[in-house]
C-alpha cells in the first residue's frame, strides 16, 4: 500500500480496539482496558508485545536468519518477554508460528511429497519451531508453579461451559456497525474472488490464503481462552479486555489484511476510508 493508505489503515486497526465493543453510553470494554496496575504489566503489555512479534515476522519472515548476532540478541529477549509471560498472553505468538509451520513447511513438504522438502524448509523456519518449543516448556513451568496451584482445576466440564456462557454474553455487547464494516469486507472479497472466477482471471490467493490464516488463528485463540478460563475455574476472564485483546488481534489484523486486498484490486476504496474512520470514530 502507499505510505498514507498504510497510515490511515493501521489508525483504524488502533481505532477498532475501543470501536468493537462500544454499545452503551457508558460503561463499554475497550480492549486496552485493565482492572489494575498488575494486570496491565502481566496481561496487556505481554499481549501487544506478542501482536508487536507477529506484525514484525508477517513482514519478515527471515528476520532471524538474516540478523546479525547483536540484533539477534534482541530478538531473543523480545521472544523470552513474550514466551515468558503468561498463558493468556503468549499464545498469541504460540499460534502464529504453529500456522506458519503447519502451511509454510508441512504443507510444502507433504504438497511435493518430498522429504528434503521437508526437512529445508524446517530449517528455513527453525525460529518459529524454537519459538513453539519454548512455548511449550512454558506450560510446564506454568502447570507446577504456585498460580497454577491456586486457582485449582476443580470442575473442568462446568468451568468450561461457564466460560463459553460468559464469552457468548461478552459478544452481545459487539457495536453493530464495527460488526457491519467486518462482515461487509470479507463479503466484499468473497464477491470479487466469485467475480474474478466467472471471468476466467487468475486469482491472487496470497492476500486470501493470509486472511483465512488470521481468521483461523482467531478461532484457535477463542478455544484455547475458553479452555483455559474453564480449566482453571477463571470463567469470568474470558469477558476481560486483556483476555479478549489476544482474540482480537487475529480479527482486527485479519479486517486490515481485507482492506489491503481491496485497496490493491479497487484503488477507488481509498475513497472512502477517511470517512470510515471519522464514523469509527463518532460512534466511539
Amino acid at each position: 500500500l502507499s505510505h498514507h493508505s498504510a497510515l490511515a489503515c493501521s489508525f483504524l486497526f488502533l481505532v477498532m480496539h475501543f470501536w468493537a465493543f462500544k454499545s452503551s453510553d457508558k460503561g463499554n470494554l475497550y480492549l486496552f482496558s485493565a482492572g489494575d496496575l498488575t494486570c496491565y504489566f502481566y496481561y496487556t503489555l505481554p499481549t501487544i508485545l506478542n501482536g508487536i512479534l507477529v506484525l514484525v515476522f508477517e513482514c519478515d519472515p527471515q528476520l532471524w536468519n538474516n540478523a546479525n548476532t547483536v540484533k539477534k540478541g534482541y530478538i531473543l529477549l523480545l521472544l523470552y518477554l513474550a514466551i515468558f509471560s503468561n498463558m493468556f498472553s503468549s499464545i498469541v505468538l504460540a499460534t502464529y508460528c504453529g500456522l506458519v509451520l503447519l502451511f509454510c513447511v508441512i504443507g510444502k513438504g507433504v504438497s511435493q511429497r518430498n522429504w528434503k522438502v521437508l526437512w529445508n524448509s524446517l530449517i528455513e523456519n527453525r525460529i518459529f519451531g524454537g519459538i513453539l518449543l519454548g512455548w511449550c516448556s512454558s506450560l510446564l513451568f506454568e502447570v507446577k508453579g504456585a498460580r497454577a496451584k491456586s486457582v485449582g482445576i476443580e470442575g473442568k466440564v462446568a468451568g468450561i461451559k461457564q466460560a463459553i456462557l460468559n464469552f457468548l454474553e461478552i459478544l452481545k455487547n459487539t457495536n453493530p456497525l464495527f460488526l457491519c464494516f467486518f462482515i461487509g469486507t470479507l463479503l466484499l472479497i468473497a464477491g470479487h474472488i466469485l467475480y474474478q472466477r466467472h471471468q476466467k482471471v487468475q486469482v491472487k490467493n496470497v492476500h486470501v490464503q493470509k486472511i483465512l490464516c488470521f481468521l483461523f488463528a482467531a478461532l484457535i485463540v477463542t478455544v484455547y481462552q475458553i479452555l483455559l478460563c474453564g480449566v482453571t475455574s477463571l470463567t469470568g476472564y474470558i469477558k476481560r479486555g486483556d483476555v479478549l485483546i489476544s482474540i482480537y488481534f487475529y480479527i482486527f489484523t485479519a479486517a486490515l489484511f481485507s482492506m489491503g486486498y481491496l485497496i490493491q484490486n479497487y484503488p477507488k476504496y481509498q475513497l472512502i476510508i477517511p470517512l470510515l474512520i471519522l464514523v469509527a470514530l463518532c460512534n466511539c
